[in-house]
């Protein structure tokens, strides 16, 4: 069992202190919750969510707009990646901008956002933490998939982009793409 940290200006954060009892519920939750990874970004489909947290589909696809217009969190819908903003910040022991971390830790962050099936996300999650220059050198944003907004209903767009998906991966598993190593 991993602890996560909590800290107590969630609570007095202005952002946050005018949610709604199940907005803050669904926040605090992914912050907290047992699949979360320390970095933030992470594989958490609704109906994990649903199940656990017993809110209404509805409920979390309120939740997840509220805080993406607060700019608190990322979510593709397409492949059920989420990013929390800031959680790799307060997950990491006394983080700081002039924390460093060595070449072991960063290739294992490297590791893990390989196994996020190539999200729009880890381009966002990359450049939010830029100046850890975690090496990663796959490009997900180049997959030829347009990043499309999050919506609750599947539209045209998640449609292409679905069949857009399928084609890369099974080109990547046949052999006929490029996968790039990191450092």
């Amino acid at each position: 069992m991993a602890y996560k940290i909590v800290h107590e200006t969630f609570w007095t954060d202005p952002k946050i202190k005018n949610f709604t009892f199940e907005d803050k519920f669904l926040f605090l939750y992914l912050l907290t919750n047992p699949h979360s990874h320390f970095t933030g970004i992470y594989y958490l489909p609704k109906k994990i969510i649903s199940f656990e947290t017993r809110l209404s589909d509805r409920g979390i696809d309120r939740g997840i707009d509220t805080l993406l217009k607060e700019k608190l969190i990322g979510y593709d819908n397409l492949i059920e990646i989420i990013f929390v903003k800031n959680m790799f910040k307060y997950q990491s022991a006394s983080w700081s901008k002039e924390q460093t971390y060595n070449e072991k830790q960063l290739k294992g962050i490297a590791n893990h956002l390989k196994t996020l099936h190539n999200s729009f996300l880890i381009k966002d999650f990359l450049d939010f933490y830029k100046d850890l220059n975690i090496p990663f050198q796959d490009t997900p944003i180049d997959r030829g998939i347009d990043r499309a907004p999050y919506t609750d209903t599947d539209t045209d767009t998640d449609t292409e982009r679905k069949r857009i998906v399928k084609e890369k991966d099974k080109e990547l598993r046949n052999g006929e793409g490029t996968v790039k190593e990191p450092l």
